[in-house]
């Protein structure tokens, strides 16, 4: 039978944390299945050390343990994962060290400890001690069930994801956009992105949706009038040089004039050239313009009535 998931507390104790073992440690619970759901790095005063180890207290060994567990920084983890408690204590092998690295010689206590005392972690024994101990390290986390986490994700994915994932099959299916299935993932995915009935809400203030707008417009007018001029300036190029041209023929009679060669700097050319120039801006500026106005629809569109 599986186990369920539960947490554990796990201490990385001042003689691995001064070895800076600390991060080396972390790694090794999350490549063993381990997921940290808190950490905190803390200097204990004699005062929570005593607290800490109170069961211990009368023990030959108890003032000796106070004054190491406060001799540095310690590192402070909650632990979770199926079986976390018996799991997290089998990682770190038996509590003298030297009975650790004939045992169990690849465990964290073998590894990083160096006698009974100075064994580099610390994890709790039982369900009991672990709510104590995490209680005691981090007195406002709140740790659900599993029980509640997996009936939690079941509502969660029976309201939120699943109607909205049988509507992009359903479009998948009528559509039939591509045989690739790569292509047909990724299909899937943009329509959920597009069509999902939770994205965040973007709500912009009236007035600030009003000075956008205007400002929009404003860059639209400037950008058709600069073409206007420039589109009238071409115009008028053209006319100059067509009677130009009438000018010459008059003069010359019926002959035909020879052609002469083109002048990379006639001015006809170049306002033509600049005519061009701003026809671009235009339609690049229309096109911006049409884009903006689709975002402010649909901001318009995602603020909640």
């Amino acid at each position: 039978m599986a186990e369920e998931m539960d947490c554990t507390l796990a201490m990385i104790k001042p003689d691995a944390v001064a070895a800076g073992k600390a991060s080396e440690i972390q790694q090794l619970a999350e490549m063993h299945g381990f997921l940290i759901i808190a950490k905190r790095q803390l200097q204990l005063t004699t005062r929570l050390a005593e607290d800490f180890y109170a069961e211990h207290k009368g023990k030959a060994f108890f003032n000796g343990l106070v004054e190491f567990m406060t001799s540095g920084p310690i590192v402070a983890l909650v632990l979770s994962k199926a079986g976390a408690i018996r799991a997290w204590r089998e990682l770190m092998g038996p509590t003298n060290v030297f009975d650790a690295r004939l045992k169990a010689p690849k465990s964290l206590r073998a590894l990083y400890g160096s006698d009974g005392t100075r064994n580099a972690t610390h994890g709790s024994d039982y369900p009991q001690s672990a709510a104590r101990e995490i209680k005691f390290y981090f007195p406002n986390l709140q740790l659900a069930s599993a029980a509640e986490d997996a009936a939690t994700a079941q509502e969660y994915i029976a309201s939120k994801l699943q109607p909205t994932l049988v509507k992009a099959l359903t479009v998948l299916a009528r559509q039939k956009p591509t045989s690739n299935k790569l292509d047909a993932i990724t299909f899937l995915a943009n329509w959920m992105l597009e069509n999902n009935p939770n994205k965040p809400q973007v709500q912009v203030p009236p007035e600030l949706q009003q000075q956008l707008e205007q400002q929009q417009q404003a860059k639209a007018a400037a950008a058709a009038g600069a073409a206007a001029a420039a589109a009238a300036a071409a115009a008028a190029a053209r006319q100059a040089a067509a009677s130009s041209s009438k000018a010459q023929c008059s003069a010359g009679g019926s002959a035909v004039p020879e052609a002469a060669p083109a002048d990379p700097a006639d001015p006809a050319d170049d306002v033509q050239h600049k005519a061009d120039e701003a026809a671009t801006k235009v339609q690049a500026a229309f096109r911006g313009h049409q884009a903006r106005k689709q975002v402010a629809s649909m901001r318009a569109e995602a603020a909640p009535s």
